[in-house]
């Protein structure tokens, strides 16, 4: 009877390993981002008129093609090895996280511009205006148009980052498949 014993020494470069597995992990992070943000904006229903607002419960409208649609970005940070989706924040609107309170409810500052009174019409029998006067008049309407308020309005929340987190779950495991592939045993 022959005894044979093998020994094997296995010598694995750590850092290399998880340089690989952290390009793996971004490559795959990428994708869902990506993948969760055609979804969120694939959600949002376009309306040509601006008097229909979205129902409490439901992704916001969009009225212009692309404008508020195109907000919702992604981007992957290498420091901490995360990923953020979601809303961009946007000018004339003030709060303390306004991509937030649309998608959780809550209460916004926003500014709002005062209607412009209606002039009266010229009757009849009354006297013509010099140019000073109208110039006078037409100062005053166009500094009362320019006038802007803010008000504190109260939102209901509008989810559409995490329906979109919802649907895409299922698949999101699958996108780190075969992402770490082995160079060189030898």
């Amino acid at each position: 009877m022959i005894n044979l014993t093998t020994k094997t020494v296995l010598r694995v470069d750590t850092a290399e390993v998880s340089r690989a597995v952290g390009a793996a992990n971004a490559r795959a992070l990428n994708k869902a981002g990506g993948r969760i943000r055609k979804i969120a904006r694939n959600s949002i229903p376009f309306r040509k008129r601006r008097t229909t607002t979205s129902k409490p419960n439901n992704p916001p409208n969009a009225h212009r093609r692309g404008k508020g649609i195109k907000t919702i970005l992604y981007g992957y940070d290498r420091r901490s090895h995360s990923l953020v989706v979601g809303f961009a924040k946007l000018g004339g609107v003030s709060g303390d996280d306004v991509p937030k309170t649309l998608e959780a409810g809550g209460t916004a500052r926003i500014k709002t511009q005062a209607p412009a009174p209606r002039r009266r019409r010229k009757r009849k029998g009354q006297r013509q205006r010099s140019t000073t006067e109208r110039a006078a008049i037409r100062r005053y309407y166009q500094n009362k148009r320019a006038t802007r308020k803010t008000k504190t309005v109260r939102i209901a929340k509008r989810p559409t980052m995490f329906p979109a987190l919802q649907k895409e779950a299922p698949t999101l495991a699958g996108l780190w498949d075969g992402e770490v592939k082995p160079t060189t045993l030898f």
